[in-house]
């Protein structure tokens, strides 16, 4: 324990007087003692004790870790609580203990405990809890004690009125109740200047006063309060209610169409709001709100009016009963009909606009004046003309009077039509048909001649008939009072024009039926007749027909159409042909021909009139070129210049069709010359043969035979491959043959023992290498050979544009000039490589001897950043007399040559300005370019600017520079003095 004395043992073996040297682990630790001794240490920690044992002749030590601790001071609990605590909410503790390595428990006396010197805890339920606290360490242990009280907070205030809308000086109850906690006081404000009532959760008070008053609870406890609000309508009974009409006749009758003027009166009453209600007849006219009303009737009749009075507190309503009276209008007469036939009734009727209590006066010819309550009246006249008839309408408000012309007319009768020529009976379409009609009496008369296109009139009309069928032409005779009507009919035809006959078939065989059919751009109602090869005619049913040709031959068929207007005649020419059958080629093929002879093709068919034949004959060579000859003729000659395949394609056919024979002939090359080109095998390892042939070695097949016990070997190209079991002598022969011709050589091998093992190569490097384009990149191999000086030793780097070595090919081989590929390092240059994928293959081999080992690595060539500069660097010292230059045009792209850069995109901004406080720039400048200027206009002296450059290009994110530039005045110059 910090401050305690600690005493200490040591054992020595064997017992004897030893002198014994202690070091307590402190700067001043260092004593002489016996076999126990005491130290006290100062402050806490872990130290080591060493003690040294000595005699004469020799010593020994031994040591110990000692840990000293401060004991555990008085124990404090604090919290980030309030006296009172809320149940559900967090709140912090946390132990107040000085010592060392201080351990702490908690008992927040809810049945919860926990280990720690800070702790957060919450109360589900409210009451009084005993929090204590145990803290203690290796050498001492404190305790400490605290009462804590938990509450609820309030929640779910609400205030209930036992009414609402009260009349003066009635009485109200109100009640405040809570979903949860407990208030330990109520305050109620219950007017707009009253002073805060204390109380319990109810109270009742009595309004003196009208007005809308806001009743406000507060509930409390020691977590927090609420506050709750409630609205009284104090209001006046509504009494003495009238409705009052200014402008009423007998304070009954009114005008229609003008506007009445009512207003509601009351004797008592607040908070008014009312209603009105036009009715006539129990249906609602008009309704409105408001205290005046503006009524405009425009129907004449009895109405009621009501009126609604109510506020809050209830309702009052009156009735009043207007009648209503329209004055006289516009008078308007109306007769049916109008003309009118002698003799015949018309009925006059009167139209009146407005107007109630009407009686009407009659003038009729030279008759004495009726007079009716009605207001239509009958009559006859007896004479033909224009009659006036005249009415007066009155009633006790006014009168007025209308008049109106009747038109009396003679009947119509014996309506005929004529035409100019006679027996008019058939037309062409398109002709032109003069017509007349006449009457044996009538007056005013009016014609019109009706057509299924539309109407004339005139008494006289020339119609003309554009289309086909059968017309009608009707011509009504009428006047305003009777009409007669009569017809002429017609029958009118197209003439036949451009008359045509086609066939399903120009060219049939023996036995083949053949559908005809009949058309023209015109012409109706037509009848047809047929004659084929000059036969007898025959009268067709229908525009469509058929007919089979039994020989061989050629045949005129001739068509007559003809109707009542025109007469045409037109044919058509039908071939009867014998089909093309058994198409054969005569003696025909080989499965090869050489080149350069010719070859003879013939053809023939087993029947069939006029056959024609067309050959074509395709050679296509190995490269994919092709030669096409077209040739006719039953038979036919051709020679194949070079060797591939010939396609020999025939077509035998006539005016009914064709066959089709197509067949294929290898044409080779006869072999002139074969030769084994030599070897050096050696034994146990494979070696490749390969034979030269001439001209070439298309479509030829090879016999090996390797002069030992191995079997006969065959391939269809000139190279083999061989293992050599034993070294020695071997004769190796070779049969080449083709479908025309074949050739044999044979060559002697010796076989040898190879004296090496094969060498070992390595790329120390990992799976995907990636290299930057901008940069001098080095590859270097590892190579083991196996202790070989037998032979010379050849090293190769190949460099593959490709996604991954599994997926390279000869063609995406890259050639780099000016580097030695020849030894095992390998240099790039820089740029040397463009951005991508790559292969690196290195090999390793001895000599001509089949002894050589490969290894690959995959290469990413990456581009480096682009590289922003400013001219004059990171900072600069500019006069404030100039605008202010910025330059970033040799900003770069390292991963092109110099000649070969592309443009890139710039953007400059000012990023801070040592007058601006908050490190920002207090200059408004942005702006896009390689050079940019600032104008000297807004910038200030004695003020550093600090300027970004941004670079970027497309695929290539940007890059950002800054340069400090401090704006200085120029020096002051003043004008030297002169004397004089």
């Amino acid at each position: 324990m910090l401050g305690n004395e600690s005493k200490f043992q040591v054992t020595a073996l064997p017992p004897y007087p030893y002198r014994y040297h202690w070091d307590f682990g402190t700067n001043d630790s260092l004593k002489f003692g016996g076999t126990e001794v005491s130290y006290t240490y100062k402050a806490p920690g872990i130290y080591l004790v060493v003690v040294t044992v000595s005699n004469n002749v020799s010593f020994n030590n031994d040591s110990a870790l000692v840990e000293v601790q401060e004991p555990v001071g008085v124990a404090r609990i604090e919290s980030n609580a309030s006296k009172v605590l809320e149940v559900n909410q967090v709140y912090l503790f946390s132990a107040n203990v000085s010592g060392t390595k201080v351990r702490y428990l908690w008992d927040f006396g809810d049945g919860t405990t926990q280990l720690g010197k800070f702790i957060t805890h919450s109360y589900n339920k409210s009451g009084i809890y005993a929090v204590s606290l145990k803290a203690w360490n290796e050498v001492s242990f404190r305790e400490a004690r605290v009462n804590v009280t938990v509450k609820r907070r309030l929640q779910g205030l609400s205030i209930n009125a036992s009414r609402t809308v009260v009349p003066l000086n009635g009485s109200v109850s109100f009640t405040a109740t809570l979903l949860a906690g407990t208030a330990i006081r109520y305050s109620w404000i219950l007017c707009d200047r009253c002073t805060p009532i204390l109380g319990s959760s109810t109270i009742s008070y009595t309004f003196r006063s009208i007005g809308t008053f806001n009743v406000i609870v507060t509930a409390e406890n020691e977590i927090g309060c609420l506050q709750d609000s409630i609205f009284i309508y104090v209001l006046q009974q509504i009494e003495g209610l009238q409705i009052v009409g200014a402008g009423l006749l007998d304070d009954t009758y009114f005008p229609t169409n003008k506007t009445l003027q009512l207003q509601a009166n009351i004797r008592d009453g607040t908070n008014i709001s009312y209603s009105w209600a036009i009715v006539k007849e129990s249906h609602s006219v008009q309704t409105f709100t408001g205290k005046t009303f503006s009524l405009v009737i425009l129907d004449a009749g009895v109405y009621i009016v009501h009126l609604k009075a109510t506020n809050m507190l209830g309702t009052l309503a009156v009735n009043k009963t207007i009648e209503f009276i329209e004055p006289v209008g516009v008078l308007k007469l109306v007769a049916f009909p109008n003309p009118v036939a002698v003799n015949a009734s018309i009925n006059v009727s009167a139209a009146i606009s407005a107007g109630t209590g009407l009686e009407y006066t009659w003038y009729l010819e030279n008759e004495v004046p009726v007079t009716t309550v009605f207001s239509s009246i009958t009559h006859f006249f007896q004479s033909p003309g224009a009659k006036e008839v005249t009415v007066e309408a009155e009633n006790k408000l006014g009168s007025t009077n209308a008049t109106l012309m009747v038109f009396v007319q003679e009947p119509v009768t014996g309506l005929r039509i004529r035409t100019l020529r006679p027996n008019c009976t058939y037309i062409e379409s398109g002709s032109v048909v003069n017509f007349s009609g006449e009457l044996e009496s009538g007056s005013d008369v009016s014609w019109v001649w009706k057509m299924p296109n539309g109407t004339i009139s005139g008494q006289r009309v020339a119609l003309t008939f554009p289309t086909p069928g059968f017309s009608s032409v009707c011509l009504n005779a009428s006047n305003d009072v009777s009409w007669e009507g009569a017809c002429h009919n017609l029958t009118v035809q197209d003439a036949i024009r451009d008359l045509r006959l086609s066939v399903s078939k120009r060219v049939l065989e023996p036995g083949e039926e053949a559908s005809f059919s009949i058309g023209m751009s015109s012409g109706s109602s037509v009848r047809y007749e047929v004659s084929i090869a000059g036969n007898q005619s025959m009268v067709l049913n229908a525009s469509n027909f058929s007919y089979t040709f039994t020989r061989v031959g050629d045949y005129v068929v001739q068509v007559t159409a003809e109707n009542y207007v025109s007469v045409v005649h037109t044919e058509v020419h039908i071939v009867v042909l014998e089909a093309v059958r058994g198409l054969r080629l005569v003696d025909c093929c080989e499965q090869g021909t050489p080149t350069g002879v010719e070859r003879r093709f013939a053809a023939e068919v087993e029947a069939g009139s006029r056959v024609s034949y067309q050959w074509r004959i395709t050679l296509t060579e190995d490269e994919g070129h092709s030669r096409v000859a077209t040739l006719e003729g039953p038979s036919i000659s051709y020679m194949p210049e070079v060797a591939g395949r010939l396609d020999v394609h025939l077509q035998a056919s006539n005016l009914l069709g064709g066959l089709n024979v197509t067949v294929v002939i290898q044409v080779q090359d006869l072999i002139t010359q074969l030769s084994l080109l030599p070897v050096k095998p050696f034994a146990n390892r494979t070696t490749s043969f390969t034979v030269s042939v001439r001209p070439n070695a298309r479509q030829v097949g090879f016999l090996w035979r390797f002069g030992d016990d191995s079997p006969v070997l065959r391939t269809d190209v000139a190279s083999a491959s061989h293992t050599y079991l034993q070294p020695g002598d071997y004769l190796v022969e070779v049969n080449a043959t083709n479908l025309i011709s074949s050739s044999f050589a044979q060559l002697t091998v010796t076989v040898r023992v190879l004296e090496c093992e094969e060498p070992e190569a390595e790329l120390a490097l990992p799976a995907q290498v990636v290299m930057k384009r901008s940069q001098k990149n080095y590859l270097e191999a590892q190579i083991n050979l196996r202790g070989c000086t037998s032979y010379k030793t050849a090293y190769l780097w190949e460099i593959y544009r490709a996604p991954s070595c599994l997926q390279m090919g000869s063609a995406d081989k890259v050639h780099l000039p000016h580097v030695d590929a020849t030894r095992p390092q390998l240099v790039i240059p820089k740029l040397a490589l463009d951005l991508g994928n790559y292969c690196f293959k290195f090999l390793v081999s001895f000599g001509d001897t089949p002894l050589s080992k490969s290894t690959f690595a995959n290469v990413t060539v990456l581009p480096n950043k682009l590289v922003p500069i400013i001219e004059g660097g990171s900072y600069r010292v500019w006069s404030i007399t100039r605008d202010l230059v910025l330059d970033g045009g040799k900003s770069y792209d390292p991963n092109l040559e110099d000649g070969e850069q592309t443009p890139l995109l710039y953007s400059w901004s000012c990023v801070s300005s040592s007058k601006s406080p908050s490190s920002k720039c207090a200059l408004d400048f942005s702006a896009r370019g390689g050079v940019v200027t600032v104008s000297r206009a807004i910038l200030e002296a004695d003020v550093e600017y600090t300027f970004a450059l941004s670079v970027w290009k497309e695929a290539m994110s940007p890059e950002s520079t800054n340069q400090t530039v401090c704006i200085v005045a120029p020096p002051l110059s003043f004008p030297s003095e002169t004397k004089t």
